[in-house]
């Protein structure tokens, strides 16, 4: 027995190396004949990294390192935007539950684009402790591109009917479509369609005869010659024409529309007429109101700027010419406006000669071109000029460079005003400013003098001071003599005080921090 026993286990040790082998070998034919790989990632945010089989990188056409780099060593990073959240909540609640999962997403290929996979994962414990998800992922873009094809074939199909009317009356646009005839009559509306025109549902429109057998009863008569030329004009399949128009409701009520047409095939091979078209009532009331808003917004900047400025010239320094806005208006001076060249001329002549050279520098055509070319987009200058009224005035040219949206020609617009009022208030300022600086400056020179008086104030008795403490050092036996030097010492010492208080009481003063006691005295 106990022989028997020790053959069994002599037996059993090659069963269980030959699983393993099995198992080992198993697992590798089973990566290898799956459209896809397996794929593994530690149970931590963004799934980092754990293990994925060769399989898994041929297939998307990676290398272990490349693979690696691309997704920045998280698995989530390797799936498509667009399916992260919904991927990581179906895997995280697994692996809270410790359960299988199944889930199918897109997965990123090394060339940039997305194959449909199925993912079928499970926890497991990695070989270094840590808890680690591994799935098998396989390619079924094939089946999902299959389905698609099926349910497109459905959808065309006669059995489907309902879902395509369904899908048509949920179309945010009309549709109708008519025969091939200089008169349409109308073979097919989805529920849009009826609500624009004014009906129900489809089942209200088809009974009013006359406008189903005469599309064209809709549209309002100043409109129905664009509609027949646009919408109804195209003769060929695969051309496209639209237009925008009005229609008249069934209740009575204009609406504008956008509509746009082609010829197609129906079922029975014939030609139709498709037409799609939207409400644009609101779109063009809006843009309605959006235009007298800008015209608002044009007369009331035009009117701010032209308040703030009586003389704006536009020039066009490539080709030669300006302009005045509003020449109308009572302007500062008349202009020669026959070219830009001539306009600077004549104001010239009535710059006065101290800054006519500056003028010509800043505002002259070529110099202007120079400076723009540089970077320089503005240019600004105050000088003197003699204006209509035969007097010199202060004045200010502001000239900017303007973007132009139609060529590469350098506009400019110039503002222009006077600047007398603002030039003597400056004056005043500048006179106000220079009286300050007198006082101050006097009030510095009675400091120094007040002070050069009172250092010599003091110097006086601090000398007797001084000198009468190094005269008693010499005489310190001597009482009488020592007698003499402290009363003068106490008299240099109380004028001293008397001096320093007198000092105090000017500086309070001057803060306005003295206090004046209110006592009776008397004079005597």
């Amino acid at each position: 027995m106990e022989e028997f026993s020790m053959t069994l286990a002599e037996e059993a040790k090659p069963v269980v190396e030959v699983e393993a082998a099995v198992n080992e070998q198993s697992f590798e034919l089973l990566s290898r004949s799956i459209p896809g790989g397996i794929l593994g990632g530690y149970v931590e945010p963004g799934f980092p990294l754990y293990y994925v089989n060769d399989r898994m990188l041929a297939y998307l056409g990676y290398t272990y390192e490349e693979f690696v780099a691309d997704i920045d060593g998280l698995v989530m990073n390797g799936i498509h935007p667009d399916d992260v959240e919904m991927v990581s909540r179906i895997a995280g609640q697994a692996m809270e539950q410790d359960s299988e999962y199944e889930v199918k997403y897109r997965m990123k290929k090394k060339d940039g684009s997305y194959i449909w996979v199925n993912d079928v994962g499970k926890k497991i414990m990695a070989v270094d402790g840590r808890a680690a998800c591994i799935s098998v992922v396989r390619d079924i873009s094939g089946e999902i591109e299959a389905k698609e094809k099926l349910y497109q074939e459905i959808v065309d199909s006669r059995q489907q009917k309902d879902v395509l009317q369904n899908i048509l009356d949920t179309m945010p646009s009309g549709l109708l479509q008519c025969t091939f005839e200089r008169i349409p009559k109308v073979t097919l509306i989805n529920k849009t369609c009826a609500n624009i025109l004014g009906f129900a549902d489809e089942n209200a429109f088809f009974a009013q005869k006359e406008i189903r057998d005469n599309v064209l009863r809709c549209i309002p008569p100043a409109d129905r010659e664009l509609v027949m030329d646009e919408i109804f004009g195209v003769t060929e399949e695969g051309i496209v024409k639209s237009v925008s128009h009005r229609i008249v409701t069934g209740d009575g009520q204009e609406k504008w529309v956008r509509a746009a047409s082609c010829v197609i095939q129906n079922m029975q091979g014939k030609k139709i007429y498709q037409v799609i078209f939207y409400d644009v009532t609101e779109i063009k009331t809006l843009r309605r109101k959006n235009d007298q808003w800008d015209m608002m917004e044009r007369s009331a900047l035009y009117t701010a700027i032209t308040s703030a400025y009586p003389m704006i010239i536009f020039g066009n320094l490539t080709q030669n010419t300006c302009s005045v806005l509003d020449q109308d208006r009572d302007s500062l001076h008349t202009l020669d406006c026959s070219s830009y060249d001539a306009m600077v001329t004549g104001v010239l002549g009535t710059v006065d000669p101290a800054y006519r050279e500056e003028f010509v520098k800043k505002f002259e055509r070529q110099n202007q071109l120079e400076e723009y070319r540089s970077g320089c987009r503005e240019t600004y200058m105050e000088h003197r000029q003699k204006l209509d009224d035969g007097q010199y005035h202060w004045v200010s040219a502001h000239k900017i460079k303007v973007e132009n949206p139609v060529n590469d020609d350098v506009l400019t617009v110039s503002l222009i005003r006077c600047i007398d009022e603002q030039k003597n208030s400056e004056a005043e300022q500048n006179q106000i400013l220079r009286t300050a600086l007198g006082s101050a400056e006097a009030a510095n020179n009675a400091k120094t003098e007040f002070l050069s008086r009172m250092s010599h104030e003091i110097r006086t008795p601090m000398n007797a001071i001084i000198g009468m403490t190094a005269i008693a050092l010499t005489a310190i036996d001597n009482k009488e003599r020592i007698s003499d030097c402290l009363a003068k010492i106490g008299i240099s010492a109380r004028f001293l005080l008397s001096l320093i208080n007198d000092i105090l009481d000017m500086s309070r003063i001057e803060s306005g921090r003295m206090i004046l006691a209110h006592e009776e005295f008397d004079f005597i």
